[in-house]
């Protein structure tokens, strides 16, 4: 019985015509005058199938101990029905398994899959670590650190989206983020101009020639920089404390050095960025032209496996240039001119197809796999297979599509090649009543042609050969062609 079940689920497609076939015996055959399967309540089954969520489609058909009773009375369609059976309960039971995941239905078809829905899943759920030394009891730093890690850059931007968020003070006032950090660290936040240009603030004041006199060349610029009281201090000391004065310039130019070394330092850090910024985004472009062209060499491949069960003549040459015609006119929809693209759309418009929101689903293909190639350079574990996943799904779309496209074209040139042969075939019947030449062009060698019984495709290696043999069955030879002796 194990062998038996196992032979009707392997099979759906033999077990739903076993059912059909099951039931239309049921309803033809009675228990009285045939002897066939009958339901224990002794009313034929019938032959309507319900829904599975209304009726159960076998909820007349006997118990699996009454089919195998049957089956030792070889009752007719016991035993297929009683393989049936155990099968079809297996199956019921494996599908009510399934119901519970009917809501995650539109998750799977958008998102594709589940490894991202696990992932995003652990990420929210970090952002409420649980965290005793906090006073909300949790803290999103895990969240924090592992977004960074999976997806650099992001706590950059979550920071800057977080400074300007409103907020409500304790008192009832309205603020922002960045308003009250500013208080915290004791400083007022309508004052930041003045923060910002605090160094031109304690250097304002007018330096006259006389003051520049008495300081030596080598510490003008210092002294320039230096806040104007700091400067009247200073040619105070220079008058009544010259040595103080000497160590005061030499502690001011080495502050003003430090800081223009700094200045220099960001300088060059900034300006080493922005190169390696350059050459990222040049590195990114030629991973994204690159990744584009073997995902359209896959297409390419793809379409033409399956273009190779359509077989158009006997002669590889002649499969070869039928499949490279499909392939160019599929290839054409992709061409950056948009005269070949039109040509490729006339084309398939005649074979009955509509493109109709083709070249968005490959737009959105191409951005997809645009992003996934510079997440995955930017080392993003977050971004970078949600957009794999949705590159891929519109890739199987685009497949399907060209796939199909495919067949239709080669049904096309199937039938073309098809009314070829039968204009072949015309012209060589209206030839079988002429004469065929023997050296003086008067004996006729019968009412057919044999050349007509040639079996191979025209023009083909087989083709000439075969005729060659028949030149010879008939003695025809060149010299009696061409009206030699």
């Amino acid at each position: 019985m194990d062998e038996a079940i196992l032979d009707v689920a392997s099979t759906p497609d033999a077990a739903v015509e076993t059912v059909a076939d099951s039931s239309s015996a049921v309803v033809e055959t009675s228990g009285e005058s045939q002897g066939g399967v009958t339901a224990t309540d002794g009313s034929a089954t019938s032959t309507e199938v319900e829904t599975q969520g209304e009726t159960d489609p076998l909820k007349d058909i006997p118990t699996l101990e009454e089919l195998q009773a049957q089956v030792a009375q070889k009752v007719p369609y016991a035993q297929a029905l009683a393989q049936l059976r155990p099968a079809y309960e297996i199956a019921k039971s494996q599908l009510e398994s399934y119901k519970p995941l009917e809501p995650w239905k539109g998750l799977a078809e958008t998102i594709g899959d589940p490894a991202i829905v696990q992932s995003a899943y652990d990420l929210v759920s970090s952002i409420h670590t649980p965290d005793a030394t906090s006073t909300s009891g949790f803290s999103a730093r895990p969240f924090l650190e592992r977004i960074e890690a999976e997806s650099p850059g992001t706590l950059d931007q979550i920071f800057v989206d977080i400074l300007p968020i409103p907020i409500t003070t304790a008192d009832g006032q309205q603020s922002t983020v960045v308003m009250e950090l500013i208080k915290s660290w004791g400083l007022d936040p309508n004052r930041l101009d003045d923060y910002r240009n605090i160094d031109t603030l304690r250097a304002s004041g007018v330096i006259t020639a006389d003051d520049l006199a008495q300081i030596p060349d080598k510490y003008h610029d210092t002294f320039r920089a230096m806040s104007e009281s700091a400067r009247e201090d200073l040619i105070d000391l220079i008058k009544s404390k010259p040595l103080v004065a000497d160590e005061m310039l030499r502690n001011a130019q080495d502050a003003l050095e430090a800081r223009q070394y700094r200045e220099r330092d960001e300088q060059a850090r900034q300006q080493a960025a922005q190169e390696a910024q350059q050459q990222f985004e040049r590195d990114v472009t030629q991973a994204q032209e690159q990744d584009i062209s073997g995902r359209i060499q896959f297409l390419h491949d793809s379409v033409h496996q399956g273009l190779k069960s359509h077989a158009f003549s006997s002669d590889p040459t002649i499969n070869a240039l039928e499949h490279s015609k499909i392939l160019g006119i599929l290839a054409n929809l992709h061409n950056p001119f948009p005269v070949y693209r039109q040509m490729a759309e006339q084309t398939l418009k005649t074979a009955g197809v509509d493109i109709t929101g083709y070249y968005d689903l490959v737009n959105v293909y191409e951005q997809e796999r645009a992003k996934f190639v510079r997440y995955d350079k930017m080392g993003d574990q977050m971004q970078a297979p949600r957009a794999k996943a949705a590159a891929t799904q519109a890739e199987q779309r685009i497949l399907t599509k060209l796939n199909a496209w495919a067949g239709v074209l080669a049904k096309a040139s199937g039938n073309r090649a098809a009314e070829a042969a039968a204009a072949q075939e015309g012209a060589l019947a209206t030839a079988s009543a002429r004469f065929i030449p023997n050296g003086n062009g008067t004996a006729q060698q019968g009412a057919q042609n044999p050349y007509a019984a040639n079996p191979h495709p025209f023009n083909s290696p087989e083709y000439r050969v075969w005729n060659k043999k028949m030149d010879v069955e008939v003695g025809l030879t060149k010299a009696q062609m061409f009206g030699g002796n």
